[in-house]
């Protein structure tokens, strides 16, 4: 049977760093940390014109490079097919542009049209708002704003005479001469420029890619060639999966757009199509923009019933629309690709938004990507790993501790609950439970965690463990059905095991959960309950003479009461086969078993698996002593 690792800050609760070593540690790091960020948000800021261009080159050049490595493989030349990628992207683009631009010229040919649909819709909505209720608060409020702007007469002037306010306009003069020219000239080569660069940059990039990895693995440093490489690839990997994705869903959408806003009446429904498919690259609110447009093309459309009920069939296929792709088809399709928490999605668009604008906002989630991706390599960069990716940071039996001190119980059942459909009970009790209580102890020792508090933990494990062994086992001790993947006593086999707590309440949970593993493999269990005395616990095992007996003791507190213990029960029973269960206790075996300090024949356990790999042994002894 495989063995369960225990985390080493779960299962070794008193291996913390101590005070000490907290306090060497150097008193202005954060301040270098949080000035180092600060620089380069600035410079992120202040380079925004040279870096934007960069940056939507490499994102190109992300994209377009699974598509130059198929044609490599064809037996292509990198440069050339390096170039024919580029160019069938210029003409994917230049392609929508034209669509895009002559959908627009001939909705604007038809705006004039629409003119009597616009005037009557106004009328409609004014006379909906001039009866009812509304119209009422409408007219007091403009009665009440009257009132309140209205200015006495000035002296001499008669009253009911308004004075005319002077307007003051500001005229700026118009740019003339080379000056004028010039700046006019620049305001149309910048964008132009920008575009040229971001083309240069994703060409160079798709030609030069192999020079321009070896560089980056050389800055990182040669001693770092495994991590760097790795760090490299799984980027690379993300983004590429990520935009190809990305774009095939966006095409999808627009082809569907398209063809429900034609049937739904809506004219040039190419043209929203292809607006939604290449707006929605934005996230969050780029589908929002282009749904718009048609959402009020139907609003002025002429209707044979109801005016609003096409607009309100457009609004209600965005919705219908947009739900489905973002909580079903993006979530399969995308899976773990991304590697970002959809948190820091959220906020790295806010963020790169207010450092580069629009630009910041398209490129907010490559950009994350690329930061989670270093922080998973990098130690300096690791808290970005935890910040933006989405792995989880706690481990189940932390979060399970955290959700019992904020008092919030049934989060934490909810938790235990979702591992008890995945996870084997020894893995349940080894991996989350078991640790749960270590914290727990360490926590009341240290005076952290009140006594009370410390009941209310061990009560509510105490109940999980009994939910769990009455839906594994019955109410009578008796397995509801065979259990196929442990090994299991045989039928006629009758070994008896009496579990007995070293010294409080976590001792007898522990030998409750020892007791139910032990019991769905066929051996007739007698869990102790911490209330008895140790005298009391080693006349009652001699007087039952059980097969095996164990002792369940959570260390370090326990540790000693185990040991007087052991040494009891071995001059009352120096024939009974005696385990003894350090749960998480640190190191192996047998330097537990040189600090417990009991009998040689005494077999020490550092958790439930091994315990029961123990027991089986010992059963096996006991059946042929039987025989």
């Amino acid at each position: 049977m495989p063995k369960i690792a225990l985390p080493a800050h779960d299962n070794a609760p008193y291996n913390r760093p101590s005070m000490k070593n907290a306090a060497s540690l150097p008193k202005q790091s954060k301040f270098v940390g949080l000035a180092s960020v600060c620089i380069v948000v600035t410079a992120l800021y202040f380079a925004r014109s040279v870096l934007i261009p960069l940056a939507l080159g490499t994102l190109l050049a992300f994209l377009l490079a699974p598509l130059g490595g198929r044609l490599e493989r064809l037996g292509l030349r990198r440069a050339f097919a390096s170039v024919i990628v580029v160019v069938l992207a210029l003409a994917v683009v230049g392609g929508i542009g034209w669509t895009i631009s002559s959908q627009v010229t001939n909705l604007a040919s038809e705006l004039p049209q629409y003119q009597s649909q616009i005037a009557e819709r106004i009328r409609a909505v004014e006379a909906h708002l001039r009866r009812g209720p509304f119209a009422r608060a409408s007219k007091a409020v403009a009665e009440l704003t009257s009132e309140a702007t209205s200015q006495p007469a000035a002296p001499g002037q008669p009253s009911g005479t308004e004075q005319k306010p002077i307007v003051v306009t500001f005229a700026q003069p118009p740019s003339v001469g080379l000056l004028g020219a010039l700046s006019d000239l620049i305001v149309v080569l910048e964008p132009t420029a920008q575009v040229i660069l971001v083309i240069a940059v994703a060409t160079f990039m798709l030609v030069w890619r192999d020079d321009l990895r070896d560089r980056l693995l050389r800055l990182m440093g040669e001693g770092r060639l495994t991590v760097s490489t790795q760090a490299m690839n799984e980027a690379a990997l993300r983004v590429s999966q990520y935009l190809l994705t990305e774009t095939v869903i966006n095409g999808c959408y627009a082809i569907v757009t398209a063809i429900a806003l034609y049937f739904i009446g809506v004219p040039n429904a190419a043209l929203w199509g292809l607006l939604c498919g290449v707006l929605r690259f934005i996230p969050y609110v780029g589908v929002w923009i282009a749904a718009a447009f048609p959402i009020l093309i139907s609003l002025i459309l002429p209707a044979s019933g109801e005016w609003f009920v096409r607009p309100l069939v457009t609004l209600g296929f965005f919705l219908t629309l947009e739900l489905i792709v973002g909580n079903v088809i993006e979530p399969l399709m995308y899976g773990s690709k991304t590697g970002v928490s959809p948190v820091a999605i959220i906020v790295a668009a806010v963020f790169w938004t207010w450092l580069w604008g629009p630009a910041g906002l398209v490129l907010s989630t490559p950009l994350t990507v690329l930061l989670a991706v270093a922080g998973k390599h990098m130690p300096r960069l690791q808290f970005l790993h935890v910040l933006l990716g989405d792995e989880p940071v706690l481990l189940p039996s932390t979060r399970i501790y955290q959700r019992f001190l904020a008092d919030d119980h049934e989060n934490a059942r909810e938790l235990v609950d979702e591992m008890i459909k995945t996870q084997s009970p020894e893995a349940l009790y080894d991996g989350s439970l078991i640790p749960v209580l270590l914290m727990a102890q360490r926590d009341a020792m240290e005076g952290s965690l009140e006594q009370k508090r410390l009941r209310g933990i061990q009560l509510a494990i105490a109940e999980i463990v009994e939910d769990c062994r009455v839906a594994d086992i019955g109410e009578g001790g008796v397995p509801k059905a065979a259990m196929t993947g442990p090994p299991r006593l045989p039928r006629e086999a009758s070994v008896s095991v009496v579990v007995l707590p070293a010294q409080d309440k976590s001792d007898e949970i522990t030998g409750l959960m020892l007791s139910h593993l032990l019991e769905r493999r066929g051996y007739h269990t007698e869990p102790v309950g911490h209330e008895m005395l140790a005298s009391e616990m080693v006349e009652t095992t001699g007087q039952r003479e059980a097969d095996i007996v164990c002792i369940s003791a959570l260390p370090p507190g326990a540790l000693s009461h185990a040991r007087y213990l052991c040494k009891r029960l071995s001059k009352v029973r120096p024939d009974a086969r005696m385990l003894v269960g350090l749960w998480g206790a640190p190191g192996d075996a047998e330097q537990a078993k040189r600090r417990l300090a009991c009998a040689e024949s005494v077999t020490v356990a550092m958790s439930l698996v091994a315990a029961l790999e123990q027991a089986q042994q010992m059963a096996q002894g006991v059946l042929v002593k039987k025989e």
